[in-house]
């Protein structure tokens, strides 16, 4: 069964459709909203969790070789 069959004219129809896309939009509106908070707040949180390390000059420091990156054991070659 269509609209038609209950009696509604387009105008009905389209007025009807119309408002259920706005909730739609209205809805992904708040949804985008909300992911852009959580997604602020979890920068935020992982921010906090790094550390800076100010190195003065003849500081001793360990480098790294990336030359055996593709090793993944421990300190092995």
């Amino acid at each position: 069964m269509n609209a038609l069959e209950y009696g509604w004219d387009l105008s009905t129809i389209q007025k009807h459709q119309l408002d259920e896309l706005h909730e739609l939009d209205e809805i992904c509106f708040v949804a985008l909203k909300h992911i852009n908070l959580v997604q602020q707040q979890r920068a935020k949180w992982h921010e906090q969790l790094i550390k800076t390390n100010l190195f003065q000059p003849r500081d001793l420091t360990l480098l790294y070789d990336f030359e055996f990156e593709d090793f993944k054991g421990k300190l092995c070659t």
